[in-house]
C-alpha cells in the first residue's frame, strides 16, 4: 500500500478538477483503491480510477460546496476539544458525519494537500 501524507481535517484538490474545488479529508481508510467498494454499487475506487495505482490507499473527502459553512463549525469544535486532549481528526470526522453530508471516497495519489 502506498503511504500517505494526509490528514483528516486536511483541505486537499482534486487533481483532475482545473477550478478550486476544494474539499477535506473526512476518513482515511485501511483498505486500498482496488479493495474499498463504493457503497451501493460493487465497484471499486480502482474500477472508477484506473488511471491511479491499485494499490493507493482510499481516502475518504467531502467538497467545501456540499457542506458550505459547516465545515467550519465542524473544524472549529474540534479544534476546541482536541485542546482538551481530544484527538482532532476524530473529532472533526465525526462532526462532518454528523452533518450528513456527502463524501466521497478517492485513490490518495488523485489528492493533493492545500494546506498552508
Amino acid at each position: 500500500m502506498n503511504e500517505i501524507d494526509l490528514w483528516i481535517g486536511e483541505p486537499v484538490q482534486d487533481t483532475e478538477q482545473d477550478d478550486d474545488h476544494r474539499a477535506y479529508v473526512i476518513d482515511i481508510h485501511d483498505q486500498t483503491a482496488d479493495e474499498y467498494r463504493v457503497e451501493g454499487t460493487g465497484s471499486t475506487v480502482h474500477d472508477y480510477n484506473e488511471s491511479y495505482p491499485a494499490d493507493d490507499q482510499v481516502v475518504e473527502i467531502a467538497f467545501s460546496e456540499d457542506v458550505g459553512n459547516k465545515i467550519g463549525i465542524a473544524e472549529k469544535q474540534a479544534q476546541l476539544k482536541s485542546g482538551r486532549g481530544d484527538d482532532f481528526g476524530e473529532v472533526f470526522r465525526r462532526n462532518v458525519q454528523n452533518l450528513e453530508v456527502r463524501t466521497y471516497a478517492y485513490p490518495s495519489s488523485r489528492l493533493e494537500s492545500q494546506s498552508d
